[in-house]
């Protein structure tokens, strides 16, 4: 297609339109672009004319070198040149349409030069080009301009396609922008770790089953976008505990049981997020610490050696979206601990 315009020009324009110029290696450059060398094709331009002086470079030239540097994937080489061509050769063209845009008068009876037309769409693809690679605003309202125009006047089907893409990437765009929020929540803490008991005569330790219920009040940040990002979490909890098991010594054994056990303590926790494809599924792999205290009666005999007590361990959650609120559920591991986490959690 790009072929197509520039020989459409040359039948349109004398030869004296080039200026000083290199005949044969210009004709050498239009056929290694035909060949899709494009690299040889930008040889040979710039040995047919001076592509530093914008100026002297006919209008042909100057799409040539736009397109070889559009297909080499250099787009902001290409709009420069894109644009020096529609200011050099289609100023009160181009001044008509931009008016015609604004006014909603543009359709396909509207008359434009087909190699503006040509341009027109080639420079709104190297602008969305470069909006891909930067998310730069100013990149994507040149492309939309340009493939509005494209596309009001019925030129080549593809705008309307592009035009969608743009939109895409636009969305993309900004759900890809990473920011900070906050967040509260509340929730049961059900934690099953281990008490350790050592008879006071002889030092012999066991461990015993505790099984602790917890309300957990915190608070949250994270740091991210509508794909992925990272949390960093806390909350204190009180609750209470069962503990029962048998505690062992050389000179006497004990039954040990005791319900309604006062806990307190806080747990802290981090790691990493990621949201599915609806955006109310959230999928969390975290590493928490928890420091605990409990109360405990010691039985005659023996000494409770962990009243206090931390473990830390890796944590899997998961939480769905409900209007204001995400309810959560969450597993820990924590050495010899287990925790289930039920939170409700209220975004800011």
């Amino acid at each position: 297609m790009v072929l197509k315009y520039i020989v459409l020009l040359f039948a349109l324009t004398s030869f004296n339109a080039f200026g000083k110029y290199d005949k044969n290696y210009f004709k050498k450059a239009q056929y290694q672009y035909k060949k899709k060398r494009y690299e040889s094709a930008l040889s040979y331009l710039k040995k047919s004319f001076n592509t530093k002086n914008t100026k002297s470079i006919p209008t042909p030239g100057l799409y040539l070198l736009a397109s070889t540097y559009q297909k080499l994937k250099s787009h902001k080489k290409a709009i420069y040149y894109y644009n020096y061509l529609i200011k050099k050769s289609y100023k009160k063209n181009h001044r008509k349409v931009i008016q015609a845009l604004k006014k909603g008068n543009l359709d396909d009876e509207f008359p434009i030069p087909k190699l503006l037309n040509a341009t027109y769409l080639n420079l709104s693809q190297s602008y969305l080009a470069q909006y891909i690679k930067s998310s730069k605003v100013i990149y994507a309202k040149n492309a939309k301009t340009y493939l509005t125009i494209c596309d009001e006047v019925d030129f080549n089907e593809k705008c309307s396609d592009l035009l969608e893409r743009l939109e895409s990437q636009k969305n993309y765009v900004k759900k890809s922008k990473r920011s900070y929020s906050g967040y509260f929540f509340a929730g049961q803490f059900l934690l099953q770790d281990r008490v350790s008991i050592k008879e006071d005569s002889s030092g012999m330790a066991s461990d015993l089953i505790a099984n602790n219920d917890a309300l957990c009040y915190g608070a949250g940040l994270r740091y991210g976008n509508s794909y992925n990002g990272y949390f960093a979490s806390g909350c204190v909890f009180y609750g209470t505990a069962s503990i029962v098991g048998i505690a062992e010594g050389e000179s006497q054994t004990n039954n040990y049981s005791q319900n309604g056990v006062p806990i307190a303590g806080f747990y802290i926790d981090g790691g990493y997020y990621k949201l599915l494809d609806d955006e109310a599924t959230r999928l969390s792999l975290s590493f928490p610490i928890i420091y605990r205290v409990g109360t405990y009666t010691n039985p005659d005999g023996f000494t409770v050696t962990n009243a206090k007590d931390y473990s830390f361990g890796l944590s899997a959650g998961a939480s769905m979206k409900l209007l204001w609120f995400e309810v959560e559920t969450k597993f820990s591991h924590l050495g010899d601990s287990n925790l289930l986490m039920l939170n409700l959690i209220y975004n800011l």
